[in-house]
């Protein structure tokens, strides 16, 4: 997925729009598509690896973190079950469901490189 970083300089092959600061994924480099424009149906669930990388998590983190993960968990868990369901919303509610989990991983101490993989 791209940054959505103002500096991207590919264009959507979709609506021929520029990426902007919307979330957008690499489908032909420089190119690719927003998030919203992209068809998900028949496509994995773009978050499988971050959800199994929470499952190996789950046991070292403690308190309030442990609490956030659980919650993030849950989410992301219900949205791959109703995978490809919702499409672009169900995609930008994981992205920031994982944004919420990666501030409060942070603040918790978490390790950085373990909170970047996320």
């Amino acid at each position: 997925m791209g940054s959505g970083c103002a500096s991207a300089q590919g264009t959507c092959r979709r609506c021929g729009a520029p990426f902007g600061m919307e979330p957008w994924w690499v489908t032909e480099y420089p190119n690719g598509e927003h998030t919203r424009c992209r068809d998900w149906t028949g496509r994995p669930f773009p978050f499988a690896r971050q959800l199994d990388l929470m499952r190996k998590l789950w046991p070292g983190v403690e308190g309030p973190a442990r609490t956030c993960l659980h919650h993030a968990g849950a989410r992301l868990a219900e949205l791959q079950r109703g995978w490809p369901a919702g499409g672009a919303a169900a995609v930008l509610t994981a992205l920031e469901t994982l944004r919420a989990l990666r501030l409060a991983l942070a603040q918790a101490g978490v390790d950085r490189k373990v909170v970047g993989k996320l």
